[in-house]
């Protein structure tokens, strides 16, 4: 009878180590807020590439290191190499994406592509504004593994991103996003942009949200409810290519969103 219990005991205690074991092997650490993860004396606007990787194995070539997670212990790991940068998460996990996501890749004037952008876990992010701006390199972004559940704001998130020549979103659940205001304001080589499924119901913002998108062509937006928007000025300006736009019945147009003579609303 005691052999069982000691036995008993002992697989309880083997199972407990194995679960503590589990969780950091699979633990998923928070970065720093907005932009003040990224701490290193290269200004970011040099940076040409970013990796997003799992334990990263150190190769002696990089210039620059430091801690990236909100507790500062080292469970995000930076480096620099030349003109790239490397984000490692020290487990098999995920990165927890801040709650205030605001400016995190912004001014990233030099930066071509980010890569593994799908090891980051944005479930709790409530502020995604300016996350992009002015990434005037970036030439194509897959975000359609964003969860955007909880997220308010997503003013300018790409604007400035002039070269940006494709852009998915699919993914993206916008029902409790209130400001959209210059979202994709001088996304100039967009030639196609697909926003249909984008609920806006709690939208109070829409100024330039499309300005200077001189790329596209056609747009539908006929998922779009416009009830609670307050502002709309200047919302398609210098869309100057735009000649078709699908509208749903829930889209109020106002004349100052300045949507240019000649386009098919259907």
């Amino acid at each position: 009878m005691k052999k069982k219990l000691l036995i008993g005991s002992l697989l309880i205690f083997i199972l407990i180590l194995i679960g503590i074991g589990m969780h950091w092997i699979f633990y998923s650490p928070t970065i720093a807020p907005k932009n003040s993860w990224y701490k290193a004396e290269t200004d970011f606007s040099n940076i040409a590439q970013i990796d997003i990787v799992r334990n990263y194995k150190i190769t002696g070539n990089e210039t620059e290191s430091w801690n990236a997670d909100i507790d500062d212990k080292g469970r995000i790991k930076c480096y620099i190499i030349d003109k790239k940068l490397i984000i490692s998460l020290k487990s098999f996990g995920e990165i927890l994406a801040n709650e205030n996501s605001s400016k995190m890749f912004s001014e990233g004037k030099s930066l071509e592509s980010i890569n593994g952008i799908n090891l980051l876990n944005t479930k709790n992010v409530t502020n995604m504004s300016e996350m992009f701006y002015n990434c005037g390199n970036l030439r194509n972004l897959d975000l359609s593994n964003f969860n955007t559940d909880k997220v308010i704001d997503m003013g300018i998130m790409f604007g400035g991103c002039i070269e940006i020549g494709e852009l998915s979103l699919q993914g993206f659940n916008t029902e409790n996003v209130e400001n959209m205001a210059a979202m994709f304001f001088r996304c100039g080589k967009l030639k196609s942009l697909d926003v249909s499924n984008f609920n806006t119901e709690k939208v109070k913002n829409m100024r330039n949200m499309f300005s200077v998108c001189e790329g596209l062509e056609e747009l539908d937006i006929s998922s779009f409810d416009t009830k609670n928007v307050e502002n709309m000025r200047d919302m398609f300006r210098n869309s100057n290519k735009l000649r078709s736009v699908k509208i749903g019945e829930k889209f109020v147009y106002t004349e100052d969103s300045c949507l240019a003579e000649g386009i098919i609303i259907k």
